[in-house]
């Protein structure tokens, strides 16, 4: 066994007993319905294409397959896909075993594999990848027709494979293929290799036993609803009375600035479903735009605060237009007071930072309020700070700036009590700094080499636990658009890291989703489970993700630990 899987196990035998596995009910789970995604699903690279009606995989080293893992016992799994080519390209679907994208390709082992268009331009069973399965006496693969006969290049086709007892059974276009008798189970991965040639995926669901929970996308707000262009800067706090809530810049001259509110929505079910729309702050389009909205709940009031920077919309701005201003909820976010500016020593371009700040728990400096923040240094550079309150947000200071050149942050505290501020730059990857006197300071730590970004606003999280010994587990979760292994660094693949040493490594990453993807937030439900909300599709959708911690685990490390 390899270090790193290894590691995985350890972290698996750690954490799982924690916060345990679930099965799914036998109900069909869409991964793609009418050419969009609608659940999870991983890829090796960015698509080349995703249109209204399909997306596009294509290249030897690319894999699309779904999570989660398929379990044992009856399944049925249905796609419509289309092939540009059918001659000897290798396009197939697979079944079973352990299957991830490593660096640069796929990678893992396949129990089954049905080639739709390899040699002869034909159909074959492939069963040799895995010694336990035992599909057939000789393992050799099984020629079950030419695909020419069933499939035309370019036209859309169904195949759905399904096993009820012990008979597997592959069908296109409803005409059934191939039939077997089996014992063995199909446990691990299912998806589809494009080969040497281009795929389009329509539909693809299934239905089945997933040890493995699984995630799927909802769209919180969408352009063009209730009169604004876009939707952007999203927030998410969970409250001392399990109410989550969702807030959001609503921009209605569209994705750049302008008149701008401040819109909010509720939810009492752990995010399942979500309240009316209800508009916390509109200033009126003549006079300033209002932005980064920055939630926190006192913990001995159970106030709510709201944060939020503001800029004059005219070319003249009056002397001190740009203002930090604040209101506040002490009913689980149903009602707000007005929105006032808040005072603070006088430092020239202060601005919010988009998320929510934390309260501190370390003896220390307990109590306090910490936000992360904007400002410009002495020499008239931005710079990612803090401001913080002792006071509950009646009054408030302004940290030291961290590095020249960063500015929109994200901010956890560690397990000995210091503050990891991690911050978007011009550079290729995060940058990071520890402060160990309750955000008065930062020290400058680099870049994090781990945590590429396309200099994008990102997200940290504190999540807790225990393990089975029942000491306190510290894991900080890190979402971001990762532009790990992109030539370019664009703003796609929605991504969660989890790290168990305070953040000095990352050695777990998910995809949440693989298309356009920018500012996202998350927060930990009353239920155990993280909930993302992300901007998504070009910011056309604020897009929101649930996911239990388990999830982020890879598909192997859950099959070994059975």
């Amino acid at each position: 066994m390899t270090f790193h899987r290894l590691f995985f196990l350890i972290i698996t035998i750690l954490v799982a007993p924690v916060f345990g596995y679930t099965r799914i009910n036998q109900e069909p789970l869409y991964f793609i319905k009418e050419g969009r995604v609608v659940a999870l699903f991983n890829s090796s690279h960015v698509f080349p294409g995703q249109e209204k009606e399909s997306i596009t995989i294509q290249g030897e080293n690319t894999a699309l397959f779904a999570e989660p893992t398929l379990g044992r016992g009856d399944f049925q799994i249905h796609a419509t896909l289309s092939l540009a080519d059918i001659r000897a390209t290798g396009a197939a679907f697979f079944l079973g075993g352990n299957f991830h994208t490593g660096p640069s390709k796929p990678q893992g082992n396949r129990a089954l594999e049905i080639y739709l268009d390899g040699r002869d331009e034909g159909i074959w069973v492939d069963a040799r990848h895995i010694k336990s399965v035992r599909l057939f006496q000789n393992e050799s693969p099984v020629y079950i027709g030419k695909i020419k006969d069933f499939v035309k290049p370019g036209i859309p086709f169904d195949i759905a494979l399904e096993r009820v007892g012990q008979d597997f059974m592959f069908s296109i276009n409803g005409t059934e293929l191939f039939r077997k008798n089996v014992k063995e189970n199909f446990i691990g991965t299912f998806g589809f290799l494009p080969g040497k040639g281009e795929m389009r995926l329509y539909d693809f669901w299934a239905t089945g036993n997933f040890p493995e929970p699984t995630l799927c996308l909802q769209d919180l707000w969408k352009a063009g609803e209730s009169g604004y262009v876009c939707y952007r800067i999203p927030s998410l706090i969970t409250t001392q009375n399990n109410t989550v809530l969702a807030f959001a810049e609503g921009r209605k001259p569209g994705k750049g600035k302008g008149d701008t509110d401040i819109v909010l929505k509720r939810s009492m079910d752990h995010g399942k479903t979500w309240s009316e729309q209800s508009c916390i702050w509109d200033p009126g389009p003549d006079a300033f735009f209002v932005r980064d909205p920055s939630p926190i709940q006192d913990r001995e009031t159970g106030k709510i605060l709201l944060l939020m920077d503001s800029n004059w919309q005219g070319k003249n701005q009056p002397p001190g237009a740009q203002k930090i201003y604040s209101c506040s909820s002490f009913d689980d976010g149903k009602s707000w007071t007005e929105p006032k500016p808040i005072k603070i020593p006088s430092v020239k371009g202060l601005n919010m930072s988009p998320a929510f700040g934390i309260q501190l728990r370390d003896k220390t400096f307990k109590n306090r309020i910490v936000m992360p923040a904007i400002r410009r240094t002495e020499s008239g550079q931005v710079a990612s700070c803090v401001i913080f309150s002792d006071d509950q947000g009646k009054s408030w200071q302004v940290g030291n700036p961290g590095p020249a050149g960063t500015n929109e942050c994200t901010l956890v505290e560690l397990s000995n009590g210091d503050l990891l501020l991690n911050m978007r730059s011009n550079n290729p990857h995060r940058t990071f700094a520890i402060s160990r006197d309750g955000g008065e300071n930062f020290i400058p730590q680099g870049l994090d080499i781990e945590l590429p970004d396309p200099s994008c606003h990102a997200n940290c999280l504190h999540y807790s636990g225990k393990t089975p010994e029942g000491k306190n587990k510290h894991i900080i979760l890190f979402s971001n658009a990762n532009t790990e292994g992109c030539l370019v660094p664009h703003r796609f693949n929605m991504s969660v890291k989890m790290s168990f040493d305070d953040g000095r490594s990352w050695p777990i990453s998910k995809m949440i989703y693989p298309g356009y993807s920018a500012y996202s937030t998350m927060t930990s439900l009353p239920n155990g489970k993280i909930a993302l909300l992300f901007e998504k599709d070009d910011y056309r959708q604020l897009s929101l993700a649930i996911f239990a911690l388990d999830w982020l685990l890879p598909p192997q490390v859950m099959i070994d630990s059975q």
